[in-house]
């Protein structure tokens, strides 16, 4: 399996979200099979990767905030 190249800034951002988790990129990469890591009820690492991917990639300011806001509104439901 090869590895997906990322964007340097992604790339950078995986990277510091990996160090703050106390985890290894390579259970962060899009391409990583962390699927079997997630816990009932709860995002995998793999699913919590790829919704900071996605933000991070998304440049107008306005799609950023709706973003958010669904993401949060999502969360409340829950």
């Amino acid at each position: 399996l090869t590895a997906l190249q990322l964007p340097a800034a992604a790339q950078r951002t995986l990277d510091q979200i990996a160090d703050a988790l106390g985890v290894t990129t390579a259970l962060l990469r899009p391409d990583a099979q962390t699927g079997a890591v997630k816990a009932s009820g709860t995002a995998s690492l793999h699913e919590v990767s790829a919704l900071i991917q996605a933000y991070s990639q998304v440049t107008d300011r306005g799609a950023r905030q709706r973003c958010l806001d669904f993401v949060q509104a999502a969360a409340r439901q829950s």
